[in-house]
């Protein structure tokens, strides 16, 4: 976890966390160097009501004709 992700997710100030919806996420750059570079935080009184991460791969389990996977979350009433 790099610094912007230390103070994102409350690590300066509890009080102030963001709530990290890809911390699950494994892979959302492809290719070589695949790894989790594309992340989402949410806050506020709905933070709760966004679902965790996902991503998803076409039939060639690539990004759909990028190098990034494209990332989903949902919002719940």
């Amino acid at each position: 976890m790099d610094e912007s992700h230390f103070i994102l997710a409350g690590g300066v100030d509890p009080a102030v966390a963001m709530k990290p919806l890809t911390a699950d996420l494994t892979e959302t750059l492809t290719g070589t160097f695949s790894s989790a570079i594309d992340h989402i935080y949410v806050a506020g009184p709905r933070a709760e009501n966004f679902s965790i991460a996902e991503t998803f791969k076409d039939a060639d389990s690539k990004g759909f004709g990028s190098d990034h996977l494209p990332v989903l979350v949902t919002l719940t009433d």
